[in-house]
Formats: structure tokens, sequence, C-alpha cells
């Protein structure tokens, strides 16, 4: 067992602050890192990582999302309905509406959504490119 003295505590405490303090230092400063919330959205997320052994620093192999994603990584001809009810003004039956003609054709640009879909007008479109929605990956 250990016995401190009253002096030596003290100065244990020191050092214990100051490992602390120069590691919020070190995080506040360094600006290459890139924090995980910036790359990955809130939900149900499995990410696989290894630490490189030529750097040792940690490095994403793969995220997969299956929880709720941000309307900016949506395409309505591909998305899933969980997908799609998170844009801005869609809900549960425009999903489903939109997933049953996709069925059918493929939307070929925004009007041949607002055409096929009750529901969706041009300020709704507008709403949705906004939030970054596209129609196709290529857009």
């Amino acid at each position: 067992m250990f016995l401190i003295k009253s002096e030596e505590l003290t100065h244990f405490r020191i050092l214990i602050i100051l490992v602390i303090l120069i590691g919020i230092i070190q995080l506040l400063t360094d600006s290459d890192k890139v924090s995980i919330k910036k790359i990955v959205v809130e939900g149900k997320n499995q990410i696989k990582a290894v630490i490189s052994s030529e750097t040792h620093e940690l490095e994403t192999i793969q995220v997969i999302q299956t929880g709720n994603v941000n309307p900016d990584r949506v395409v309505i001809n591909t998305a899933s309905f969980e997908d799609l009810i998170c844009c801005p003004g869609i809900g549960e039956k425009k999903a489903k509406k939109i997933i049953n003609e996709r069925k059918f054709k493929p939307f070929i640009d925004w009007r041949d959504l607002e055409d096929r879909i009750s529901g969706i007008s041009k300020s709704q479109v507008e709403i949705l490119k906004n939030a970054g929605v596209k129609i196709n990956s290529e857009d």
C-alpha cells in the first residue's frame, strides 16, 4: 500500500490537471481531425475501424447506417420507405405512393414526380431540393 504525503498529493493533483488541460488544448487545436458526427448522422450506425500500423491513427473502414438519414442523402428513385419519410413534407402516404409509382417506371425529373404523385407541388419540390433530396443519383 502506498502512502502519499500531503504535499505529494497536491503535486499529483496538479499533474493530473495539467495532463487533462493538455489533452483539451490538443483536441481544440487539432483542426485536421473530423468528428464522426460530421460524417454519420444520428441513428443506429455500425462503424468498422482499424488503427493504422504506419500512422497509428484510427481509420474508418466501413459505415453502415440503419437509422434515420439526412434528406441530402436521399435519392427518390432508390430510397427506402424509412429514408423517404425523413424528407420534409413526405409522410407515410406520399412515401408509399412514391415507392408504388417507381415500380412501374422511375421518375425522370422533378416535374415527373409532381405529375405522378398527388400532393407534391412546385413549392414542395423546392423544399425537397433545398434539403438536398435528389431524383436520381446522377443529379
